[in-house]
């Protein structure tokens, strides 16, 4: 009987234990990686690199700008860019898109109206699991794309990593965005352009 108590007191505190390990975790993360910018009270990103490839497009980017995410940290993003994000159903008509061809699977980016794309391979080899995703340095001659970032590296399994960041100009493209975010007064809206 007291061994079972015994026993028993030994797994609350090792339970315990790892219960404050992980808040304490959870707390210098969140601490660590951002931080209030005292000018204009906007969150900014320290030098860490799992959010500071989000740095050019939330400095470029114009509010209500859509954002394909093919990356696990959007959180990292301005407010108005999380929220005007990419969704589960678009990445389920993108892969079909992608599945037709590097060229469909462009237009129809450009049809859901994004202007930035986010990449990490790990999130999408291993997570989203993007079957058919092309090259995202290879895009139609009808297109722009600027390249805002670029790195590769090598993560803590040794495996290459890379994280993208793209800038689409669709001036050039015969393709109608159907999808544009707004602000209603409360909060930002993706919805069909009428």
């Amino acid at each position: 009987m007291q061994v079972d108590m015994f026993l028993r007191t030994k797994i609350q505190i090792i339970f315990s234990v790892i219960l404050v390990f992980m808040a304490f975790r959870v707390f210098l993360i969140s601490f660590a990686t951002y931080s209030y910018n005292t000018t204009n009270q906007t969150l900014t990103c320290r030098d860490l690199p799992m959010c500071t490839f989000f740095e050019p497009i939330n400095r470029l980017a114009n509010p209500g700008d859509r954002v394909l995410v093919l990356g696990g940290y959007r959180y990292y993003l301005r407010s108005d860019l999380f929220a005007c994000s990419s969704t589960g159903n678009e990445y389920l008509a993108l892969e079909i898109a992608a599945a037709n061809g590097s060229d469909a699977f462009w237009r129809e980016v450009i049809r859901q109206g994004y202007r930035f794309i986010i990449y990490d391979s790990f999130y999408n080899n291993y997570l989203l699991r993007f079957r058919s995703l092309p090259d995202l340095h290879e895009h139609p001659a009808w297109m722009r794309i600027t390249i805002l970032h670029d790195e590769t590296f090598k993560d803590y399994d040794l495996r290459d990593i890379t994280e993208s960041v793209y800038e689409i100009d669709a001036n050039f493209s015969s393709v109608t965005p159907v999808k544009t975010c707004v602000f209603d007064g409360e909060s930002w809206k993706v919805q069909i352009k009428k």
